[in-house]
């Protein structure tokens, strides 16, 4: 079997509707979505109703750079907002921001730590509440071939994979949660609006999203054999069963172009 997989240029437009938090003088008691109510019983529960983590103050001339031009990425692809003021506002949780290595390289890695510190995000979520997904692996996909075989033992066959790009940032968060995903830098702060990827929560929205692209997929446009894992959507198709993907400019398996197509349609980008 050979393998193919999709390639584009991630985009910057994509962003599922959303009201990204302003935190100015409208985030008042009277504002609907003002958490002050669960603030009161997170007081009553011992946890304060806003909660500041300082910035690193091990970080080098280098890490701060580094920081400085992701946060100016993010801010300008409309995920994280500008700068709004100097001190929190009830209901908000500034998260730790920090820097490691990446693996075999001398480049960074940008952490954004829901688990830092007495109150972290991430002890606020109960364990329960995010158990049940379940990803499709290599017994899934060998339950499809087995599957097809029986009915098809000479076809040769063609695995393909194609992957969401930046997955789990794509999706804003309600309003009440990007609240608590407040980024501290250079003594000013900023609102997280999206989703993040050391949520304790964060695996299970991301799933949930891409469970409903499955069910299109396999519902609407009638991809069999179709199989999920995280940010990544596979299958196999039969060999020279291909269509041409004009964004690419190249033939691809049917699913695996029918998939594409899906997603181009919905505005997912991929790579």
């Amino acid at each position: 079997m050979a393998m193919s997989s999709g390639m584009t240029e991630p985009s910057e437009t994509f962003m599922p509707p959303t009201s990204p938090l302003v935190a100015d003088s409208s985030w008042t008691q009277e504002n609907p979505l003002s958490p002050q109510k669960e603030d009161r019983n997170l007081q009553l529960s011992g946890i304060p109703a806003a909660n500041g983590i300082t910035e690193s103050a091990h970080a080098s001339e280098e890490q701060q750079k580094f920081i400085e031009d992701q946060l100016g990425e993010e801010i300008r692809l409309g995920r994280v907002s500008e700068s709004f003021r100097s001190e929190l506002l009830p209901g908000m949780y500034s998260v730790l921001m920090h820097t490691v290595p990446k693996p075999n390289s001398d480049k960074l890695h940008l952490v954004v730590d829901h688990t830092a510190g007495e109150y972290s995000l991430n002890s606020m979520i109960d364990v329960d509440a995010i158990k049940g997904t379940k990803l499709d692996g290599l017994h899934s996909l060998g339950a499809s071939l087995l599957e097809f075989r029986k009915d098809h033992p000479d076809e040769k066959l063609l695995l393909f994979k194609s992957d969401v790009s930046q997955a789990f940032c794509r999706l804003p968060m309600h309003q009440l949660w990007q609240a608590k995903q407040v980024l501290t830098f250079r003594g000013q702060w900023h609102i997280n609006h999206c989703n993040n990827f050391g949520g304790r929560g964060s695996p299970k929205v991301w799933i949930s999203f891409m469970s409903l692209m499955a069910w299109i997929a396999i519902h609407h446009t009638l991809i069999k054999a179709l199989k999920l894992y995280m940010d990544n959507s596979f299958s196999f198709e039969v060999a020279g069963w291909t269509l041409y993907y004009e964004p690419y400019q190249c033939h691809f398996p049917e699913k695996q172009t029918h998939l594409l197509q899906l997603w181009d349609e919905i505005g997912v980008p991929h790579d």
